[in-house]
């Protein structure tokens, strides 16, 4: 009698034996619900076979906490799970107290590759990003990317929230050829927190050819690339070379830096970085930006060496580190940053303006303003940097709106779309009051952490004909819709709205009116024959104009 050795592999209802050369086919988000089902089991395979959608899984199973992470600190994910170059949308997870959180929560030893994931929202408390939580062991991420925003207390990131090796391990974690891009939080009122693009925490572990942008915010322990990274005194070291600091801003009290916030041991390990010499930090609450701080003093060498976004938008940048761009990376010159030979067509939005002539919109990814397909004197973004005496003042997007901007959009009724861009848009001159989501949202969840008389303001066309911010009275928050959360305004009810762009002066009207201009008063009425109304000051194209 032969005996042969039975392993027992849990549920999965797709097809596939769960090998190497027959890997779990993976073509619905309840499949990949079901890689939780392997997890303490090594050497079995997933392959995701097309684009997946979480939002409505998400809704229908578990709409107030989202997405349950794959892998525990008692039964980690230990087996190979190949992207094969597809993208994941929709990954919603809040869960502000729990630890290990992503869209895997911990791997050791496991392998993740060639997946992107794309407008993320995560909140969690300790060990928080995109791809995975906490990876240990000998694991691997590699040529992953994720966009969106992830919010945490420690070990926050966009790739890796905590990436440790063993004192004895020889074969160390190790994240390759990876990106991010979006925003991200951590901290309270602990000292103890960390903050970085690709990995919060990184201990006696790898990170090589890996770029971030966006901005991070901290209070303590903040990197463009790692947050913390602690590797002094084990057999077998890790590094962080190669990697690419292109963060617009950085916040943070201390251990602050373009590349990593505190490290040990470095002078063995961190080496042949670069980092955008454009990079705002903002150290200890300052109000101006200081370059390359590390706890009190420049490291420029160490922390990045500067280079400007020009030489970041080329490919002989990133060539001469060592990055593939042969078979991994590939650019177009002078307009993006890398991104993967495999990245799929972009995403688009069609968004419609009302009859009133103005809408609103927030997207999690870059977009260009389709000025060259409408004329710009009757199309305008906007964005609000200022309240004050009860009017919204806004200002003008020249060319692009940047991932997770909510905006008004001015102009004629009808339906605009909105192509996704590669293009690195130049960061906001001002913050920007207004606030949105890429799903519905509650408004309980919009107010939270903010006083108990904040008040929700949409954009809308009161009863007096006036456009403007009124005071929000339902429940959800549509996906994609622009608001203010107001705070400290209980009794307010009503925002007007001013359509400039940082602009004190006042034009005389142009000599020639024509019948189809689109003029707004200073209340946002759109104005369609401008020669028929009295006399007034008016706007168009965001500037004002004085008709005598």
């Amino acid at each position: 009698m032969l005996l042969c050795p039975l392993v027992s592999f849990g549920q999965f209802s797709g097809v596939g034996m769960g090998t190497s050369s027959s890997p779990y086919l993976i073509t619905s988000a309840e499949q990949l619900d079901e890689v939780r089902n392997f997890l303490s089991t090594e050497g079995v395979y997933f392959r995701l076979e097309s684009d997946l959608d979480l939002t409505s899984f998400i809704q229908e199973n578990n709409p107030s906490s989202g997405w349950v992470p794959i892998g525990t600190t008692s039964n980690p994910f230990k087996g190979v799970f190949l992207g094969n170059c597809k993208t994941i949308k929709g990954l919603f997870i809040n869960r502000p107290n729990q630890d290990y959180v992503g869209l895997f929560g911990r791997v050791n030893s496991g392998t993740i590759s060639q997946l992107m994931i794309k407008n993320c929202n995560i909140s969690g408390n300790t060990a928080v990003a995109g791809i995975s939580g906490k990876i240990e062991g000998n694991a691997r991420v590699s040529e992953c990317g994720v966009t969106g925003n992830i919010t945490g207390v420690y070990a926050v990131a966009g790739i890796v929230g905590s990436e440790e090796g063993a004192p004895t391990q020889s074969k160390l974690p190790i994240i390759s050829d990876c990106f991010f891009d979006g925003n991200i939080s951590a901290g309270n009122s602990s000292a103890t927190t960390s903050a970085g693009g690709i990995v919060g925490y990184l201990f006696k572990s790898a990170i090589t050819r890996c770029y971030a942008t966006g901005t991070i915010h901290s209070s303590y322990n903040v990197g463009g690339i790692c947050g913390w990274f602690s590797n002094a005194g084990y057999q077998h070291p890790g590094y962080m070379t190669y990697c690419v600091g292109a963060n617009s801003k950085l916040w943070g009290s201390n251990w602050t830096g373009r590349i990593s916030g505190q490290y040990e041991n470095y002078s063995y390990v961190l080496g042949g970085n670069k980092a955008y010499n454009g990079m705002e930090i903002y150290f200890q609450e300052s109000a101006t930006p200081r370059d390359n701080v590390y706890d009190n003093f420049e490291n420029g060498v160490d922390n990045g060496t500067g280079v400007s976004m020009s030489e970041l938008m080329q490919a002989s940048t990133y060539t001469s580190m060592g990055w593939d761009f042969t078979n991994i990376w590939t650019i177009d010159e002078g307009t993006t940053l890398p991104y993967f030979i495999w990245s799929k067509a972009p995403e688009y939005y069609d968004l419609t303006i009302s009859s009133y002539g103005l809408s609103t919109l927030y997207l999690d990814y870059s977009v260009k303003i389709p000025y060259d397909e409408y004329d710009p004197d009757l199309l305008g973004v906007y964005y609000a940097y200022d309240i004050s005496n009860g009017e919204v003042r806004l200002a003008r997007l020249q060319e692009f709106i940047p991932a997770g901007t909510a905006v008004i959009v001015q102009g004629n009724s009808g339906t605009y779309r909105f192509m996704e861009t590669k293009s690195v848009p130049d960061p906001l001159k001002y913050d920007n009051l207004l606030r949105g989501s890429s799903q519905n949202i509650s408004v309980a969840k919009a107010k939270e952490n903010t006083s108990s008389d904040a008040v929700i303001m949409m954009l809308g066309k009161g009863s007096n004909g006036y456009v403007g911010f009124y005071k929000y009275t339902r429940q959800t928050i549509p996906a994609h819709r622009a608001y203010i959360l107001y705070d400290n305004a209980e009794n307010a009810n009503s925002l007007s709205l001013s359509l400039i762009q940082d602009v004190s002066g006042i034009a005389e009207a142009p000599e020639s009116i024509e019948d189809n201009d689109t003029y707004f008063t200073l209340q946002g009425v759109k104005i369609d024959k401008l020669h028929s109304v009295s006399k007034g000051i008016y706007i168009k194209n965001g500037k004002k104009f004085i008709i005598r």
